[in-house]
């Protein structure tokens, strides 16, 4: 913006008389877009920052002076903090200062950073003291709750929609996509009008979000088979079904490129699908000077995420376990999202209690996709 708002302005005493009387957020929003009339988007000048925390810090004192109720500053998409130019850091640190202002030291308002980045915590305790922070990891929807959010997108894309979503459907989405809201959207804008990989095999194949036990695995296969080639089904005999499982486990994807490919012989089915099996960690094998970690760190974590009992590991545990540069290594593969950062909170249902042992403060590493185990 090319200019902020002068402390006499018309314009800044119309906003802060109105925030005396309507809404704090209204109000808030209002201080925004007056701002935000006055110059280019393009540039985010100290000086407008400066005017739009000090509107927001009249308005939580004088909501504080009537004793009304602590207001919730919510800021979306917190992570891109982290993108701002170097020559904007004084003004990133006014910000968050103002965060810690507002909160712990006046209580006038709680502030709430939302971000999808497994990064963005470790990256936000380095810039702030950890004791002014309360960290909540939501993860996935439980199975009821996938269910019902579903639902409100069908609705909202598709309202007449909603009614196909049978116990079944619902079963077999779930299989494919557990609870990730996005996966679940993604569900909801591609529905046609069936649920099947006939409609949707390319972002199945795509979204690798969890697998299969052995034994739904084949019962999933079978079905699949009995969709493209309804014939083919009395070929998959346990000798065949365990050489199948070697080659793609509980894979959602891989098995439905099975059931596609096969043509009354499995070999050359698994021949070609294993030459397409974990492209991402093949890259990610494969690191490029500056990645950050090593080949053989890489495969380390694998293993190590493989033979936990439940897909994670103690970060502290992990770090040491890759040795030198261990610290290093694990925060490049959070950065690069293949691995997951997750701290113990009552609102997750998707990792349970026990993963986190005997202390609720260990920090934990999770692939963040399921291809890499």
């Amino acid at each position: 913006m090319a200019d902020g708002l002068a402390a006499g302005s018309s314009e800044w005493m119309r906003v802060l008389a109105a925030a005396a009387e309507v809404d704090l957020a209204k109000a808030g929003l209002d201080v925004v877009n007056t701002l935000s009339t006055l110059g280019s988007a393009t540039t985010f000048q100290p000086r407008t920052l400066r005017a739009v925390l000090q509107v927001y810090n009249r308005i939580f004192e004088a909501n504080k002076d009537k004793g009304g109720r602590l207001p919730v500053l919510v800021i979306d998409e917190a992570n891109t903090l982290e993108e701002w130019d170097s020559a904007d850091a004084g003004a990133r640190m006014s910000l968050l200062r103002f965060f810690i202002a507002v909160t712990k030291e006046n209580r006038q308002a709680h502030v709430l950073l939302a971000s999808g980045s497994y990064a963005f915590y470790d990256w936000l305790r380095r810039e702030v003291n950890v004791s002014f922070l309360q960290l909540e990891f939501i993860g996935d929807f439980s199975f009821e709750e996938g269910r019902a959010f579903l639902e409100d997108q069908l609705m909202r894309v598709r309202p007449s929609a909603e009614k196909y979503l049978t116990d079944d459907s619902w079963e077999q989405i779930y299989k494919v996509c557990g609870g990730n809201p996005g996966q679940l959207i993604a569900c909801a804008q591609k529905y046609e009008g069936a649920w099947g990989p006939e409609v949707n095999v390319s972002f199945l194949q795509l979204e690798f979000i969890g697998d299969f036990s052995f034994e739904e695995g084949r019962a999933f296969l079978e079905d699949q088979l009995m969709r493209v080639r309804p014939s083919a089904e009395k070929y998959l005999t346990d000798d065949s079904w365990e050489q199948i499982y070697k080659v793609c486990g509980g894979n959602p994807g891989q098995l439905i490129a099975c059931a596609q490919k096969y043509e009354g012989a499995w070999g050359p089915v698994l021949h070609d699908v294993s030459n397409h099996l974990g492209s991402e960690l093949h890259c990610a094998l494969e690191p490029m000077e500056g990645d950050g970690w090593a080949q053989a760190q890489l495969a380390a974590v694998v293993r190590a995420l493989s033979t936990s009992e439940h897909g994670a590991v103690e970060r502290l545990a992990l770090r040491n376990q890759l040795g030198a540069g261990g610290r290093e290594a694990v925060l490049a593969l959070i950065d690069a999202n293949i691995l997951g950062l997750r701290c113990y909170s009552e609102w997750a249902d998707d990792l349970p209690a026990e993963a986190w042992g005997n202390t609720r403060d260990a920090e934990l590493i999770t692939a963040a996709s399921a291809t890499l185990l």
